[in-house]
């Protein structure tokens, strides 16, 4: 009896935990949503939050044919976190993003 009360108890501590480790993960998921919102008022926290989309895939493909493509798409799913809170901040971001990569690649082209 002893080692289902142990096991009870553990459990409901674990519960516990749980709760707020959930409660502290949406307060700083709130924090951030408001944080990134700071960000991109300034260009260079749009720019930095383009380039952190950008390098993680998420307007790619993370088809490989091998082993990496779990990793990649890993990666793509957080580039696909991050592009939705920005999404929810300002819907016109799509556009904006083009308008970054046209005039990067316009730099490119030597334009």
């Amino acid at each position: 009896m002893q080692r289902e009360a142990d096991f009870w108890g553990e459990f409901e501590k674990s519960e516990r935990h749980s709760k707020l480790v959930q409660k502290i993960t949406a307060e700083m998921d709130e924090q951030a949503q408001h944080d990134l919102g700071s960000l991109l008022k300034t260009d260079e926290g749009f720019r930095f939050i383009s380039w952190l989309i950008n390098r993680s895939g998420f307007f790619g493909s993370d088809m490989t044919g091998n082993s990496s493509t779990y990793y990649l798409s890993g990666q793509r799913d957080f580039g696909g976190r991050i592009y939705h809170m920005v999404a929810a901040i300002d819907p016109m971001i799509h556009g904006k993003f083009s308008v970054e990569y046209q005039r990067i690649l316009k730099k490119l082209r030597g334009e």
